[in-house]
């Protein structure tokens, strides 16, 4: 697997400059080393599924969510494909001052763009110009970005670990925590409460947040509703809505209302 370091905007003590935009598209698995930076940064990749560990913690990172990174806080990057990143910079002072209260946050497709143009430019702007103007827009819109809904954190414990992973692997596996309790010899109890200890929901919920983001990265890729249904198991379209909406509080039409 490609080792890389980090991208060296983030350690930019530039004040003419509090907000940098990236765009880097890796072609290949790889991993970027555990570092920290004195800007925060907002990560997320508009292709390819990303593990993100924060400190101690590790999260699931989809195309359709990101992350939320503060200033000197450690952190590493594992993609098992290929992956393009978009990256925010921004430095401490206006970092502290933004409402974001969880790691996983939802991006709206406006600021998607505004960070896709801004991207194009990167610390090259200068005060009173376009370009400038569109970190204002842009540095508006990172003031209060909501909690990602579908939060996808990876247990710290080897045992959920490893059934985890092979669930990201391939969502359609169709082991549950039972089965598996009962080929490795594991108290179902105990695993379960470990399991909603160290990630926050019960087994079957966080499935379901996978089988959500599985279909969503599908779904946007062009593929139908039915299709992404049957795929991961479901008896029909309705069953698969249902269990979408009890996720995201909407249905996958409301989604895409395209």
């Amino acid at each position: 697997m490609l080792r890389l370091t980090a991208s060296p905007e983030g350690e930019l003590d530039d004040q003419e400059h509090p907000l940098i935009s990236t765009a880097v598209d890796v072609q290949l698995p790889h991993y970027i080393l555990r570092h920290n930076h004195i800007r925060a940064q907002l990560l997320y990749s508009t292709h390819g599924t990303l593990q993100v560990s924060v400190q101690n913690r590790q999260w699931l990172i989809t195309p359709h969510t990101g992350i939320w990174i503060r200033p000197g806080q450690d952190h590493e990057v594992i993609a098992n494909d290929a992956a393009q990143y978009r990256s925010v910079y921004i430095v401490p002072d206006i970092a502290n001052n933004l409402t974001i209260s969880s790691h996983i946050v939802t991006l709206k497709p406006l600021l998607r763009e505004l960070i896709n143009e801004s991207a194009c430019f990167g610390s090259q702007y200068m005060k009173n110009t376009p370009e400038h103007r569109l970190i204002g827009v842009l540095h508006d819109n990172l003031k209060s970005l909501p909690d990602d809904t579908c939060q996808i954190q990876i247990p710290s414990d080897r045992r959920l670990r490893k059934i985890c992973l092979r669930i990201l692997q391939n969502p359609k596996n169709d082991i549950n925590l039972s089965q598996w309790c009962t080929n490795s010899g594991t108290c179902e109890r105990t695993i379960a409460r470990l399991f909603q200890k160290q990630t926050g929901c019960s087994f079957t919920a966080w499935r379901q947040r996978v089988y959500v983001s599985y279909a969503i990265e599908k779904i946007r890729s062009g593929q139908s509703i039915t299709t992404v249904a049957l795929d991961l198991g479901y008896s029909s379209p309705s069953a698969f809505t249902a269990m979408f909406k009890r996720v995201q509080g909407i249905t996958p039409s409301q989604y895409f209302p395209q």
